[in-house]
């Protein structure tokens, strides 16, 4: 509903991180923003666009900018799952013409892991969209009301849950 307001800790703000750095865009917009708060991130659709080191810089961020046990919920695309490796060169054409290529395509999930597990999260894959939906928006508001036939098996191999890890302090320099 357009006239409720939002809760006073929910915060939306866009960032291109190609150009533009989480951290910096937090402090300047957010002035409320707690680091020392457990929070929830969401990257929805947004990792496969930016490049390897992209996705570094975001998830490092991320992790300086929360508390320990924060949670990104992220989606990714694994390039192995395509059945027809003939179509990658043109789904990769595609989305270029598009101008949206496609730059991070990891090969497995163990890919993804080291990824995230580089930046100083641990990861969680056992969840798909309507499990997210229940453990994050329900919660928040209960007359969301989620189909449970929506989750299919493949969600789990498109979104994960990164979690600051409480006893790993990463140095600025382990980049």
């Amino acid at each position: 509903d357009e006239n409720r307001s939002k809760p006073s800790n929910l915060n939306f703000l866009a960032v291109d991180f190609r150009t533009e750095n989480i951290e910096e865009k937090i402090r300047k917009y957010l002035s409320s923003w707690d680091s020392h708060a457990v929070s929830i991130g969401v990257s929805e659709g947004v990792f496969m666009y930016l490049s390897e080191e992209d996705i570094l810089d975001c998830l490092r961020s991320f992790r300086k900018l929360t508390a320990p046990s924060s949670k990104l919920l992220f989606q990714y695309q694994l390039d192995s799952l395509i059945k027809h490796k003939w179509l990658t060169p043109l789904r990769s054409l595609i989305f270029k013409v598009a101008k949206e290529p496609l730059k991070w395509l990891p090969n497995s999930l163990q890919d993804v892991d080291a990824l995230v597990k580089s930046a100083g999260f641990d990861i969680d894959r056992s969840v798909g969209r309507t499990d997210l939906h229940q453990r994050f928006l329900v919660p928040l508001k209960p007359e969301i009301q989620v189909d449970p036939s929506y989750d299919l098996a493949q969600f789990r191999n498109y979104v994960a849950i990164a979690t600051n890890q409480a006893d790993t302090q990463m140095s600025a320099s382990s980049s």
